[in-house]
């Protein structure tokens, strides 16, 4: 009786599959590269236009970086915004393809604050 062929096991699937993890961890990689560019970014449009950091998009920021994720929305509640902190934040996400919509809920603008949207 000839002896059974074992299956290999690891082959071409094995080999996908850590190629697959590999691209994953590449992205995950970019990805909180780029989010942290855009932190050192934001502060860096905030000193240029002379604003305070707005509290919630550094901490929206920080949750992205933390947990690898886009940042595909930002709720600012409740606040009152010079347009030098749109300009500020306006000018940070520019470049940030992620990004769908913005809401500005029971906020304040000043007379211009429209202008830099």
């Amino acid at each position: 009786m000839p002896p059974k062929k074992e299956k290999k096991k690891g082959g071409k699937g094995a080999s996908a599959k850590k190629k697959k993890e590999a691209e994953q961890e590449a992205a995950n990689l970019l990805r909180q590269q780029e989010l942290k560019q855009l932190r050192i970014s934001y502060a860096n449009h905030c000193k240029h236009f002379i604003a305070e950091p707005i509290p919630a998009i550094v901490k929206r920021i920080d949750k992205a970086v933390s947990a690898l994720e886009d940042i595909d929305k930002v709720i600012l509640n409740s606040m009152s915004l010079t347009l030098n902190d749109m300009y500020s934040w306006t000018t940070t996400f520019q470049s940030y393809n992620a990004l769908g919509f913005v809401c500005l809920w029971m906020t304040k603008l000043e007379e211009k604050g429209l202008a830099a949207l």
